[in-house]
């Protein structure tokens, strides 16, 4: 964590950051602006609104992790009955590996993946194929805008920049001598761990499959139990009761959960910690107490002709 000083460079900047001090004083907020061209964000709060001084002080924070599921989390799909089967309303359709299907999208999802995407390291687990998983992303994002953001034009490519972010079946399942079915390079292999009381189909998820820290990772998934880290996973029932609120509902959930992984992270003697981890308090981490101040994020905060001294 790195604290900064943020002062107004000319008359334009100092009433953009005389607005913002005034607007984070009086909704009690916590501003959250990513940087550009970088995986960190700059929070920042109101602890000097009081003093009437140009001067706001911010942290440097790296980013944290949001993981989705898709079917019956994001996206629910069916098989097509037959050559004259057609799409109903709010259905998608598309075609994987010659099959034909129909997927509906659950409402608000476009908002919660661009909410993530500009706060968050986003991954998808999934128990279906790759193939499907691509598919999925790019109905999830046809304007290209968050998850399919400079997606290449050549399938090699596509399949390159989605094993980035997709854990899909083949990993899951795969054993330490078999390579993935579609031999993306940089994807990982593991043991095969059948999740119990699950068909061979599943298997078990695992947020340390692609290296990333469990202390700093939320997951969004309907099957909680099919989860290594059941603690990471966030209400699912409770955030999609509501269809009409399930943005809101969800990032809310996100800061929440964040702040209880870094409560259980601080009680963990550091000898103690898993090797993933980053060896630093998050006791004191201003991050963690974004939930606390409020319950909503200024992700489109942009302030303008700004520097960092």
């Amino acid at each position: 964590m790195i604290e900064v000083r943020i002062t107004p460079r000319d008359t334009t900047s100092l009433s953009v950051l005389s607005y913002l001090k005034g607007l984070l004083a009086r909704k009690d907020e916590v501003a959250i602006v990513p940087l550009p061209n970088h995986m960190q964000l700059l929070l920042f709060s109101d602890s000097t609104a009081l003093d009437y001084e140009p001067i706001l002080k911010g942290y440097i924070l790296k980013r944290f992790n949001v993981v989705f599921d898709l079917d019956q989390t994001l996206v629910r799909t069916r098989t097509a009955a037959g050559k004259s089967d057609v799409a109903r309303a709010g259905e998608h359709e598309i075609f994987v590996r010659g099959t034909r299907l129909f997927c509906t999208i659950r409402p608000q999802t476009e908002q919660v993946l661009q909410w993530a995407n500009h706060l968050f390291r986003v991954y998808i687990f999934t128990n279906a194929v790759f193939d499907y998983a691509i598919e999925i992303a790019k109905l999830l994002d046809p304007s290209r805008e968050h998850l399919c953001y400079n997606l290449p034009n050549t399938e090699y490519g596509q399949r390159r920049f989605f094993s980035q972010f997709i854990v899909a079946r083949e990993l899951l399942l795969a054993t330490p001598k078999q390579n993935r079915r579609d031999n993306v390079k940089g994807m990982q292999t593991r043991n095969v761990f059948q999740c119990k009381n699950k068909p061979m189909i599943f298997g078990e998820k695992d947020i340390t499959i692609m290296g990333i820290d469990e202390f700093e990772t939320v997951v969004l998934d309907d099957d909680k139990d099919i989860w290594v880290q059941q603690q990471n996973v966030l209400p699912f029932k409770r955030i999609v009761s509501n269809s009409n609120r399930f943005f809101i509902i969800f990032r809310d959930a996100v800061w929440k959960q964040l702040k209880e992984l870094a409560a259980a992270r601080a009680q963990i003697p550091v000898n103690n910690l898993p090797s993933s981890c980053h060896r630093v308090s998050f006791s004191q981490d201003f991050a963690m107490e974004a939930y606390n101040q409020s319950s909503k994020a200024i992700a489109d905060t942009n302030p303008v002709n700004v520097f960092i001294s």
